[in-house]
């Protein structure tokens, strides 16, 4: 794959009766979230890795249970007490935490659609939710110029940046999934087949596969890396 064109992602998150499922597919990832609760407690979490770049991806699954017997809003404090981001995958972490939130909310059905447009010179981010554009941001590198309002912050420093800097719940939560997608874009810069495990790929960020001792042990899931650059069809679309 090469160093410039369109990544996409969608996320799909679905309420029901005491039970919530979520989706998240992009060029690299194919995951499914599924909580069971109470209404205020979380009873249980599975997940599924349908589709993972590196073959330890897989054995993040199991550690979502860690999130069994807390409330579906939970305070960061209380939140890190039970979970150990670093410990997990951070793709189904961060899925967890926006179908808790899907939950709490009582929203209906919600899909959002990240894409981010790779250049020469510049790069463009969008995020729609439910086919309305509610972010868009221009960066040049890891620097948004674009916006106003986000211009001067980094793509790394912006976790921290929003919760210091934004009142709204909503707008946190969307630049946080647009964040997110963007990080994982930069793995279009990389021909990911060429390397035979995790500890040779630098710069994508903390997750399961990356912690030391486990990045050697996982390797690559060659010709799993698919392209929804031409935008022919949509993440998480039924394929024959």
């Amino acid at each position: 794959m090469g160093q410039f064109g369109l990544y996409r992602r969608a996320i799909t998150l679905v309420n029901g009766d005491g039970v919530a499922h979520a989706a998240m597919e992009d060029d690299a990832h194919h995951f499914e979230v599924k909580i069971s609760h109470d209404g205020s407690y979380i009873q249980s979490v599975t997940g599924a890795a349908l589709r993972t770049p590196w073959t330890l991806c897989c054995d993040a699954v199991g550690l979502l249970d860690q999130f069994r017997g807390l409330p579906l809003a939970p305070d960061r404090d209380e939140l890190r007490a039970s979970v150990n981001f670093v410990e997990h995958c951070s793709h189904l972490f961060s899925l967890t935490k926006l179908l808790m939130r899907n939950i709490e909310l009582r929203r209906p059905p919600t899909k959002f659609r990240a894409s981010m447009a790779v250049g020469e010179y510049e790069r463009i981010a969008m995020l729609e939710r439910d086919g309305v554009c509610v972010l868009r941001w221009v960066l040049a590198g890891d620097l948004i110029t674009e916006p106003a309002g986000y211009a001067g912050v980094t793509i790394r420093g912006l976790s921290s940046w929003a919760r210091s800097n934004i009142t709204s719940a909503d707008t946190i939560e969307l630049v946080l999934i647009l964040q997110r997608a963007v990080m994982a874009s930069n793995a279009r810069a990389m021909n990911l087949d060429q390397v035979s495990d995790a500890s040779k790929v630098n710069g994508l960020g903390p997750c399961y596969v990356f912690r030391p001792g486990f990045a050697e042990r996982a390797g690559r899931v060659v010709g799993s890396t698919l392209d929804f650059s031409d935008e022919a069809r949509d993440p998480l679309e039924t394929r024959s």
